[in-house]
């Protein structure tokens, strides 16, 4: 399991409007950012929520984590609320996936989305386990109760705000199980095979994941954060190959 409360591997981006916390956390929240999935998008919408309201449109939201495809950005520390869910600020800790409330089925499994989903219950499942809140759907979230629900259960249940997301059709069933996975593991078994994933290290382009569709390009510090997470549930470290850069050109269908 990772320790999201580490500075040294999550180093914070924390949010412009954060205030102290009067209780401890008992509700995760899950949001869509509304942006494009690209590479890099979690840490900009980090440092987006860090600036004055008048240089984002008037918005004064922030959160605990956000995630894209690559990253997992550590924002405000769980002793601090911050405004994201009108209604539940309070006693919810905030994570911000990077996306879109209208995504289809289809869109939520793509390579991107599948990705960003995995990091999103890591941490999900890191405070599950730290604060003690059940990894179950609370959904409508009336301002009682406790465990993991999206914005959109936060304005059905308390008839505050208008926002929708993470969305209609985000994959709640499988999001939780993979929760749960993380808290409590099936019976150990031997180290998961991976064949089809590998790292292949470019001769000018640096170094991309292949194997859940178009290659996606990883920093050395993001390989570490991702290996990581693999080795907590049980794959086996992916290897790395040197290839000419035509392979990823062609690879992306170009």
């Amino acid at each position: 399991m990772i320790d999201f409360d580490n500075p040294k591997v999550y180093p914070p981006i924390p949010p412009l409007n954060q205030f102290v916390r009067p209780a401890r956390p008992r509700v995760i929240v899950i949001h869509t950012t509304e942006n494009s999935e690209t590479s890099g998008m979690a840490r900009n919408v980090a440092k987006w929520c860090q600036l004055p309201p008048n240089k984002r449109g008037g918005a004064v939201s922030g959160s605990h984590a956000y995630v894209d495809s690559l990253a997992t950005i550590r924002g405000a520390y769980d002793n601090m609320y911050t405004w994201n869910s009108k209604g539940a600020n309070l006693e919810s800790l905030h994570i911000e996936i990077v996306g879109r409330a209208a995504q289809t089925l289809e869109e939520w499994n793509d390579a991107y989305s599948f990705h960003a989903l995995d990091k999103a219950a890591i941490v999900a499942a890191f405070w599950c386990q730290k604060h003690g809140i059940p990894a179950t759907h609370l959904s409508p979230y009336d301002g009682s109760g406790t465990g993991i629900c999206g914005h959109a259960d936060v304005t059905a249940g308390t008839g505050q705000g208008s926002h929708t997301d993470p969305g209609p059709n985000f994959p709640w069933t499988t999001f939780i199980r993979r929760v749960q996975e993380l808290i409590e593991p099936p019976v150990q078994q031997p180290e998961k095979e991976d064949p089809e994933m590998e790292y292949w290290k470019t001769e000018t382009q640096g170094t991309f994941l292949v194997g859940a569709g178009s290659p996606i390009p990883y920093t050395a510090d993001e390989r570490v954060d991702y290996d990581a997470q693999r080795k907590a549930v049980g794959f086996a470290p992916i290897r790395t190959i040197k290839v000419p850069d035509r392979w990823v050109e062609a690879a992306k269908g170009k």
